[in-house]
């Protein structure tokens, strides 16, 4: 692929993984330096932080056998589950995660649903 000094700049939302917020990328010293598309970092998207402006924690369940310690390591499963700050002491034990985002094991979003439905007596 060419290259130019003028590219498109993204974000992705570290919940549910959608690129966002495109902004205009040029490299000041016109070089043919940037890609059409280009990853500028991790930001919430406009759903997501309207949520956790809200009070909700996004729990991002993810394959990772291992504890995730960088965003980019994490192995979606494409299962997401908003919880109230309110609940979260109720439902862990370990303090609020920090940005309000908690990667969490296969079956949590599942566990989760399962007892809403328990608790809507359905």
């Amino acid at each position: 692929m060419e290259k130019s000094h003028v590219g498109m700049g993204y974000s992705v939302c570290p919940v549910c993984g959608v690129a966002h917020s495109e902004t205009v990328l040029i490299d000041t010293r016109l070089k043919p330096t940037l890609e059409s598309k280009n990853y500028t970092g991790y930001a919430m998207c406009d759903e997501h932080a309207e949520q956790i402006k809200a009070g909700y924690i996004a729990l991002v369940e993810v394959s990772n056998t291992e504890p995730v310690h960088m965003l980019n390591d994490a192995q979606r499963t494409g299962q997401i589950a908003m919880v109230r700050r309110e609940v979260w002491d109720k439902l862990f034990d370990m303090p609020v995660p920090p940005q309000n985002l908690a990667f969490v094991e296969q079956g949590v979003v599942a566990m989760l649903q399962q007892r809403v439905e328990k608790s809507n007596g359905q």
